[in-house]
């Protein structure tokens, strides 16, 4: 579709005589941005494509100019996944302060891929599906950072695998993508499919011991033993729903939905007093906001229990809800993978707040994987440079999972320009390195290629100027290696 779209509006005229048989041809002769006109056999170059800019600026209207730069892409929904944006992009920033990779700057495309950008008719997953293509096809850029969700991030994998392209997603979180690019990890088959968040494995085994204690009365009983669960329909809503309700010990009833004209009627169903609680799972915070709407009019959710995951992680999810639903806040329990404190993360956050200068609700502790975006973004740069010192093909998408292979054992450094030479130089002797990240420990397990992390559990409060905010109130953790910092589930309530 993409290629389509591109070459509606090529030119034939500049090079007649520039044969080709695929889009790499084309690259080969005359640079990034050039493809293959199928019916004629020729080389034309594409337009601009208007759904993405870059980082510099200007990359798109000059790309002859920025040829020796490394471009990498950045692919998200601009409007509530704005913070991922801009926190990978911060990474490029940060880089080419410190000559990015021996003297070669870094450069970041990126594409938003929200349904119906600026009327241009392409849906959902038609965007997602258009802007791996333009990003992987047309440019072919050898790794791209999203995009956001597990259903985007499956469609945008299996449209640019085909083309060498190294996806990481900071906040896929599907079980169903581990074995997406294969059942294990190695040296020879990395995987083209990375995350720096942990599989929703965790957090769905997380909601179902929260449930199991939850007292609200504090009278020693727990609350819970019926549980309704409204999930979307696809790789995120139906997989985590899975998770719980293989590790929930009552009884539950699960509703799927595909259209938001459906939340409402689901949201009726669920108001019978049969049910203790509600776990609405979606990857979209409007969706979950539009659900708390429809149930903040009915009597029977104030005295129910309701409880959502990282997708519901944003200030969206306040700002979309507090005129109609502010009386359930207090009912409202959430979880989402952990964001530690400590030095990494408070730094990350000192420099997002220094370059984008953002307002209270968005800073990053109020945004949706902002430091897990960010750490996915230093690791492509990472992979960049294993491959460049190491791999005979150079800074490919396979070059860059190999250099991924690399960031869990040896000497310890973190994300960031701070350590950037320190991680050049092992990697330039063939060493590994052992990353920590804004958003945890980077430990990609060797074979399956997943990390592992606490989950968070958070609630809605007061802000105390007539506002709310969402609040993070302790951490659990259900891993091997368990954080001696997290609780027992329910123990912060």
């Amino acid at each position: 579709m993409a290629i389509a779209v591109v070459l509606s509006g090529c030119s034939l005229g500049l090079f007649p005589h520039a044969e080709c048989a695929s889009n790499e041809d084309c690259r080969g002769a005359f640079g990034r941005g050039w493809v293959c006109v199928p019916e004629e056999g020729l080389c034309s170059e594409a337009p601009p494509e208007p759904r993405c800019s870059s980082h510099p600026t200007g990359i798109l209207d000059d790309l002859p100019a920025f040829e020796d730069d490394i471009l990498i892409g950045n692919m998200f929904d601009f409007s509530p996944f704005f913070g991922m944006q801009q926190s990978a992009r911060l990474a490029v920033i940060q880089v080419n302060t410190r000559d990015g990779l021996d003297g070669t700057n870094f450069g970041m495309i990126e594409c938003d891929n929200s349904p119906d950008f600026e009327g241009d008719g392409l849906g959902d997953p038609e965007a997602t599906e258009a802007m791996a293509r333009y990003l992987t096809e047309v440019l072919g850029l050898p790794a791209i950072v999203g995009p956001a969700t597990s259903t985007r991030a499956e469609v945008a994998f299996n449209t640019s695998s085909p083309s060498g392209t190294l996806h990481i997603s900071p906040s896929a979180t599907s079980p169903a993508l581990t074995p997406i690019d294969g059942a294990t990890s190695t040296n020879e088959n990395p995987g083209l499919f990375w995350r720096t968040a942990p599989p929703d494995t965790l957090q769905g085994e997380v909601i179902a011991l929260e449930m199991a204690v939850l007292d609200r009365d504090h009278n020693g009983d727990p609350d819970v033993e019926h549980v309704g669960v409204v999930a979307q329909v696809g790789a995120y809503g139906e997989g985590l729903a899975e998770v719980f309700q293989e590790n929930w010990t009552g009884t539950s009833e699960l509703i799927t939905y595909a259209e938001l004209a459906e939340l409402g009627p689901a949201a009726a169903t669920f108001n019978a007093a049969e049910f203790d609680a509600v776990l609405v799972i979606s990857s979209a915070t409007a969706e979950i906001a539009d659900f708390l709407n429809a149930a903040g009019g009915l009597s029977g959710y104030e005295d129910k229990a309701i409880f959502l995951p990282d997708g519901a992680f944003s200030s969206e999810l306040i700002e979309d809800s507090q005129g109609l639903a502010s009386n359930l806040y207090p009912n409202v329990r959430g979880t989402r993978p952990h964001e530690p404190s400590g030095i990494v993360y408070d730094t990350f956050v000192a420099s997002y707040n220094a370059v984008y200068n953002p307002p209270a609700s968005e800073e990053p502790g109020q945004l949706p994987f902002p430091a897990h975006s960010y750490d996915a973004a230093w690791l492509v740069i990472a992979g960049a440079a294993w491959a460049d010192a190491n791999e005979p093909d150079g800074i490919t998408g396979l070059g860059i999972a190999r250099g991924l292979r690399k960031v869990s054992s040896g000497p310890e450094f973190n994300t960031g320009p701070n350590d950037w030479n320190s991680v050049k130089a092992a990697f330039s002797d063939g060493d590994s390195v052992n990353l920590s990240g804004a958003s945890g420990s980077l430990d990609f397990d060797s074979t399956t290629g997943e990390t592992a992390a606490p989950v968070d559990v958070w609630t809605i409060v007061d802000d105390g100027g007539g506002g709310f905010l969402l609040q993070i109130e302790y951490c659990v953790d259900v891993s091997p290696t368990a954080d001696p910092d997290c609780v027992e589930p329910g123990g912060g309530s």
